[in-house]
């Protein structure tokens, strides 16, 4: 949905929200504006963004038509030292993220009430994430940065694999009395000729032609020895 400004010509607002939605710990909802933000998020609830100000940067995003494979990155500084190992400890990598852009009115210091705001801008996954540490030599604090990398699912999907296992165990999780994978470690390695005409094992006999007319059978000596026909 576009977002119409034209009755903003004066001066309007952007901020940029971040879900972060970390598995086995937390989901974490910042803003870079300087106060709270609500969003209403697909699920129909209004979520409270927390204001992190100057301390959240995202890397500027790319508009297109339709979803294509990009990557962006989000940085957060300004962490205490102190919480390093328990920052270090969360499992960043695998997250999903969302990434929402922000009109704001510079003269009320407000969420702009149009439709459309905020705009839905980046769904992705942090597929790589690092540390660093900054010092500052007159306060002789040193404060803790995370960059995340991020890659769009669109990118996601075009890398994954589809498909199933060919086992017993992947097939019973669908369907549990289904035994037609159970022979499938048997057949590992074993050559198959798909397509290939079928070799009888019987082996097929023809009678001897007597060339007489009456169809009748003459038995015939393989004892050995030579005999003339009389």
């Amino acid at each position: 949905m576009s977002v119409d400004l034209s009755g903003y010509q004066t001066a309007v607002g952007v901020c940029q929200c971040v879900k972060l939605d970390i598995p086995g710990y937390s989901v974490l909802r910042l803003s870079t504006y300087h106060k709270a933000i609500n969003i209403v998020e697909p699920d129909g609830v209004t979520y409270q963004y927390e204001p992190a100000g100057i301390l959240l940067s995202i890397s500027e995003g790319v508009s297109e038509l339709r979803a294509s494979s990009v990557e962006t990155s989000v940085a957060l500084s300004g962490i205490p030292i102190e919480y390093a190992q328990g920052v270090q400890a969360v499992r960043i990598r695998g997250s999903r993220i969302d990434i929402y852009r922000v009109f704001t009115d510079p003269v009320t210091d407000t969420v702009l009430s149009i439709a459309g705001n905020p705009v839905f801008m980046f769904r992705g996954v942090v597929t790589n994430y690092g540390f660093s540490e900054t010092f500052n030599e007159f306060s002789l604090d040193a404060s803790l940065s995370v960059n995340l990398s991020c890659s769009s699912l669109v990118d996601m999907l075009n890398t994954k694999i589809t498909g199933r296992r060919t086992n017993g165990e992947s097939m019973r999780e669908f369907y549990d009395s289904d035994t037609s994978f159970d022979r499938v470690v048997d057949l590992i390695g074993r050559p198959f000729d798909f397509g290939a005409p079928i070799k009888s094992s019987v082996k097929q006999t023809t009678q001897p032609n007597t060339g007489s007319s009456d169809n009748n059978t003459t038995d015939i000596d393989n004892s050995g020895g030579g005999g003339g026909g009389g």
